[in-house]
């Protein structure tokens, strides 16, 4: 049963992984009913994480192709300037309140 997919969906590492891995994995028709044809996108980090973890595993030739076949139906996301507001914003409370903030309580 196919459900109602958005016409597009961010998904993860595990995600990507699970869609791969295809029949194998117990999970995959959960992912697959709900996201079925949808637009599928990634963040540039996530494509990152990937392509650790093959390389990290040794994968050969044959897998890695195969592979790089699959995530080309992925759309790729980067940041762009509006997105890359917070570091300065980050450091700034670092710098104001040292690297242990997270901490601190406010009172």
């Amino acid at each position: 049963m196919m459900l109602n997919a958005p016409e597009r969906v961010v998904v993860d590492t595990s995600v990507v992984s699970i869609l791969f891995r295809g029949h194998r994995d117990v999970r995959y028709e959960y992912y697959n009913q709900r996201i079925g044809e949808s637009l599928k996108i990634v963040s540039f980090q996530t494509l990152e994480e990937l392509w650790f973890g093959a390389y990290l595993r040794n994968w050969g030739g044959n897998r890695i192709s195969a592979f790089a076949e699959h995530l080309s139906a992925y759309r790729v996301i980067y940041p762009n300037r509006a997105s890359s507001a917070f570091p300065p914003i980050y450091v700034a409370i670092r710098e104001n309140w040292g690297a242990s903030s997270h901490r601190r309580t406010l009172g």
